[in-house]
């Protein structure tokens, strides 16, 4: 079997990245012939002032990278087209602007990006208003995106309302839900529940020397944004003086957040970790 996985990294390697990379290998691993079609935002944010517009003006007309992704089907001939993230120079459901031939379609749902702007159902507090109300304006005055008014109305831009994204999706073959949750938002959104299968994320530990006694602390390891809300970590952390917590990662808020914390002795943040201490962290944690 032949599988052309697609996706879009982020600029920061994150959770889907890692997905798509052992999904890749566990696939090879298995006996089946797999590629990849990808692109880099951090490559996008290398590139001049122009040429950024050049590659947003094709995101926003639906042609950005489109006839490089048809080649690639025309001569792979994959049985299986696996779509993880296409957010956010893709956005638009472009499985409906190829030709696929016979190959099934599947789409990995890791996040909300077809019902919310910044993906996480989470504004100043839990919010859903662009999903109830089908419409991108509670995102854009909330300024949802990055909290740029500018970035927040690119994102929306060409992007199908949520109702209109489901009927997109009638081409897709199977749904794959990262939580239960997931699972229950989009049946609810919309989409055949028959079609959606359950499929927990996963690392690979196997390579790491299980350690003879625990760590005894808290890890929170990710994206270090409001919207994740690691700063509810911290406020535990603030509470729970007794316990040790370590919160490993990078992003926007992580300058703001270590200042903020700076005199609890019983929080640490290490910044972005990989590899072998990543995977030891999470062998060693209690929580």
């Amino acid at each position: 079997m032949r599988i052309l996985i697609f996706n879009e990294f982020t600029s920061t390697f994150g959770g889907t990245d890692l997905v798509v990379n052992d999904e890749i290998i566990g696939l090879k691993k298995a006996g089946y012939t797999v590629e990849l079609f990808s692109y880099h935002n951090k490559d996008f944010l290398k590139l001049k002032f122009h040429k950024k517009y050049y590659v947003a003006a094709k995101s926003c007309f639906k042609t950005f990278k489109l006839i490089e992704f048809q080649d690639k089907i025309d001569q792979f001939k994959p049985d299986i087209v696996h779509f993880h993230n296409i957010y956010q120079l893709f956005r638009t459901p472009i499985w409906n602007n190829i030709n696929l031939h016979d190959a099934k379609l599947i789409l990995h749902l890791h996040n909300y990006y077809p019902f919310c702007l910044n993906s996480f159902f989470f504004a100043k507090s839990t919010c859903t208003k662009c999903l109830d109300e089908n419409s991108w304006l509670p995102g854009i005055k909330l300024k949802c995106y990055n909290s740029s008014l500018l970035q927040t109305v690119f994102t929306s831009t060409s992007r199908p309302l949520p109702q209109s994204w489901i009927k997109l999706t009638s081409k897709i073959d199977k749904f794959i839900a990262v939580s239960k949750f997931i699972t229950k938002v989009y049946s609810n959104s919309g989409i055949d529940s028959q079609k959606i299968t359950f499929l927990p994320n996963a690392i690979e530990m196997n390579n790491i020397k299980t350690p003879s006694h625990k760590g005894k602390f808290v890890l929170y390891l990710g994206a270090l944004t409001k919207l994740k809300g690691v700063e509810w970590v911290c406020q535990i952390a603030k509470t729970l003086t007794e316990i040790p917590f370590i919160i490993a990662g990078e992003g926007n808020d992580y300058l703001y957040l270590k200042e903020k914390y700076k005199t609890l002795s019983n929080l640490e943040f290490t910044g972005y970790v990989m590899g072998e201490k990543k995977i030891f962290f999470f062998k060693i944690a209690d929580f």
